[in-house]
């Protein structure tokens, strides 16, 4: 598992959806009823789009979450053995995290038709590699 996380992406961020999917059982929600995972959705388009998890708000208000995992610089950072690697490692976790933010800005989520998203999205990054 820890080399697994440590090298590819898609197992980082199928690893994300499921500490994502835990915390909102853990939260009392209901899946189904007050949060859905991978939602199906397009925009005005016809670009389909599939967010991580829609969260269902009162006055029929939906939140989006997408959840982003960015490991290997940040990896990278706690194995080095000297300064230069650890700065080297934490620029490439900080740039990992701004091209997250970028590529979420681009999807457009709070345009998708069939929700009604807040003006925002929630991206949500694990911090722990506990998934309770």
């Amino acid at each position: 598992m820890t080399r697994a996380l440590k090298g590819d992406s898609k197992t980082q961020g199928d690893w994300g959806q499921v500490v994502l999917e835990r915390i909102l059982e853990m939260s009392g929600l209901e899946k189904g009823r007050e949060y859905k995972l991978q939602v199906h959705s397009h925009d005005e388009t016809g670009n389909r789009f599939f967010p991580d998890a829609v969260v269902y708000l009162p006055e029929s208000r939906d939140a989006v979450i997408d959840s982003k995992v960015s490991l290997t610089g940040f990896e990278q950072y706690c194995s080095a053995e000297n300064d230069a690697q650890r700065e080297e490692g934490l620029k490439r976790h900080i740039q990992s995290i701004k091209n997250h933010v970028t590529e979420l800005s681009e999807k457009r989520y709070e345009k998708l038709v069939e929700l009604n998203s807040m003006d925002f999205i929630l991206m949500f990054i694990p911090v722990e590699g506990r998934t309770f």
